[in-house]
Order: structure tokens, then C-alpha cells, then sequence
């Protein structure tokens, strides 16, 4: 479901395009429709962030190297050797 969620905002954008030609010259239909995309366009907003909150919470642990912004999930315990940056290093040694 949240690899759909990447299709609403161009569909959204669309929409807007779309509804502009068709509704320009009726001023009250446009109304009546958007006020009828507030509750799905709001259901959406807020299922976004909260998608976002929570690969943030899960991909924490900056990622050291030549690109800015990557993060992946925090280091276990258990072993360094299980880190993500030790991963990246072993398979730019062992091609």
C-alpha cells in the first residue's frame, strides 16, 4: 500500500488540471467538488507523514560516504560486522 501512495500526488495534480478546464465555467459544481476532496485529500496528507515518520524512526544511522542523506537502519548489538557501512566496505572489497 505506501508504494501507492507515491501515485496520489500526481494523480492529485491531475485532478487539478484536469477539474480547471471542466469546471471553469461552472463556479459552483467546483465547490461542491472540493469540498468533497477535503476528507480523501486530508486522509492522504496524513497517511504520507506518517509514512515518512516512521521509515525515519526506522532508518536512523547516517550512512558515510560520497551521498549526502542516505540513512539506514541503526547498527545491531550483536556484531559490528552487521553494521550497513561494513556491508557497503565488504562489497567494494570482495566485487
Amino acid at each position: 500500500m505506501d508504494r501507492v501512495l507515491v501515485l496520489y500526488w500526481p494523480l492529485i495534480l491531475l485532478a487539478i488540471v484536469q477539474a480547471h478546464a471542466l469546471f471553469h465555467a461552472h463556479r459552483r459544481l467546483t465547490w461542491i467538488v472540493a469540498a468533497a476532496m477535503l476528507a480523501p485529500v486530508g486522509a492522504a496528507t496524513a497517511y504520507t507523514g506518517r509514512l515518512a515518520l516512521l521509515l525515519r524512526e526506522k532508518y536512523s544511522e547516517p550512512i558515510q560516504g560520497p551521498r549526502a542523506g542516505v540513512y539506514a537502519e541503526p547498527r545491531c548489538a550483536c556484531s559490528p560486522s552487521s553494521s550497513p557501512t561494513s556491508a557497503i566496505t565488504a562489497r567494494k572489497t570482495n566485487p
